[in-house]
């Protein structure tokens, strides 16, 4: 038997990667056939009234997504199911991931290639958080949906206050915390400023400190630049990235300064009710929530006099930074018609579907074109800003990001470890996370 030069072995390699992408590429590029208007099979969380809903409004439009069936899946199980259709040969034609999906089913999906939708297009159609689906090897997902945080704020106690108009910057929070918060000499707190500074009792405590972490300019979790593991990524958490002080550790030390009773910010402690009923009970100044959430405010107490406003941001900082729960879409690497499944994913990220989603959600759009009106609707205003404005994280397992940020945070505040030694142990433990 003849042998195989190492020069002959890597040429059949090179040769059999040339094949490979040319037949994802030609999948994607081939003619416009009636096979890519077949079924279009997607699977999400979301209600399905949303799709039949869009559906009827778009019949009279040249839009049709009627060969798209839609089929909701349970948030807590979609992954799993995913994952043993997949094994199985079946499954969707595409999925719905959120940011904090990214890495798990990063091999599950098939990346579009830039000479399908280049990468120049996708930046200048999508928000800034869509850059999160962007990889070296293609568009993972296109994004769907955002909900970015904000800030609810109580004018009434605002006005009691004497205080005209909501903090536009972190340290005008802790300027005006003293005088919204009303506590006694046992520390009993009847009336808070803010909610911030623990885990158990605050609605979203991850995604605020986050939010954080990302005004503090770490982005927790990057793409490997290392050539030899392209499409891996790295956690950043406890690197100091250039700036006098560890971003992580600065976040900690500015969340947990309003649950220490010594501080004249103080305003929150595990004892009180949820940071949501709190301030739906109208005994919250400022609640920092999601977009999604001001139906549920509004219905719950129809009587509380609330705005909404950005989310605080640093003076320091050379961008304003908010953290957006992002939904994107993805094509299943089982997918029998990716070129149907591509262009499915064009119609829902059209204008015009874009701008129903808005109208049927209450959600911006993800679309930078749908976000340049100036809207009459002054809610709708704040929400535009804080789309563009969206940044998101790259989460290994967002339930275990949260007990590991969460242990973080607690061992720092009851002196079982000091900041350095939490944030490195946090650093570890999101390093074996995404080891796994």
């Amino acid at each position: 038997m003849n042998k195989i030069s190492p020069l002959q072995l890597i040429l059949l390699v090179v040769a059999g990667f040339a094949i490979v992408v040319a037949v994802i590429i030609f999948a994607f590029n081939r003619s416009n056939s009636g096979s890519t208007e077949a079924e279009v099979v997607m699977w999400g969380t979301f209600s399905p009234d949303l799709m039949i809903n869009i559906g009827r409004t778009l019949q009279q439009s040249n839009v049709d997504i009627s060969n798209i069936v839609y089929i909701q899946k349970d948030p807590n199980t979609i992954e799993d199911e995913f994952v043993s259709a997949l094994a199985e040969g079946e499954g969707p034609d595409l999925i719905i991931l959120n940011q904090d999906q990214i890495i798990s089913n990063y091999n599950r999906v098939i990346k579009i290639p830039y000479e399908t939708f280049a990468l120049r297009d996708y930046l200048n159609t999508f928000i800034s958080e869509g850059d999160l689906f962007a990889s070296d090897n293609g568009i993972v997902a296109v994004p769907l949906f955002i909900d970015p945080m904000v800030m609810y704020w109580n004018k009434s106690l605002f006005s009691a206050a004497g205080i005209s108009s909501p903090p536009k910057y972190w340290s005008e929070v802790m300027g005006i915390a003293p005088r919204l918060t009303n506590s006694d000499s046992n520390l009993i707190v009847s009336q808070s400023a803010v909610a911030l500074g623990e885990f158990r009792n605050i609605n979203h405590a991850k995604e605020i400190f986050l939010n954080l972490i990302l005004q503090a300019g770490n982005n927790v979790v990057i793409p490997n630049t290392d050539e030899n593991v392209r499409g891996s990524y790295k956690v950043i958490l406890d690197e100091r990235l250039g700036y006098t002080v560890i971003p992580t550790v600065a976040a900690m030390n500015f969340f947990t300064q309003f649950s220490n009773p010594t501080k004249d910010v103080y305003s929150w402690n595990r004892s009180l009710p949820n940071s949501l009923d709190r301030f739906i009970g109208g005994d919250l100044a400022m609640y920092f929530g999601f977009v999604s959430e001001q139906n549920t405010i509004r219905q719950k107490n129809p009587n509380l006099d609330f705005d909404v406003s950005t989310m605080p941001q640093s003076q320091n900082a050379s961008e304003p930074k908010v953290f957006g729960r992002m939904s994107a879409i993805a094509i299943s690497r089982n997918s029998q018609n990716p070129q149907g499944a591509f262009n499915a994913i064009l119609k829902l990220t059209s204008q015009l579907v874009q701008n129903q989603i808005k109208i049927e959600t209450g959600l911006p759009p993800v679309r930078r074109d749908l976000l340049q009106a100036d809207p009459n609707d002054p809610f709708e205003s704040i929400f535009f800003t804080s789309a563009l404005w969206s940044k998101g994280v790259r989460e290994v397992d967002a339930q275990k990001t949260t007990e590991i940020l969460q242990s973080m945070v607690e061992s720092y505040v009851t002196g079982r470890s000091d900041a350095g030694e939490a944030v490195t142990k946090a650093q570890t433990e999101m390093e074996l996370l995404l080891d796994q």
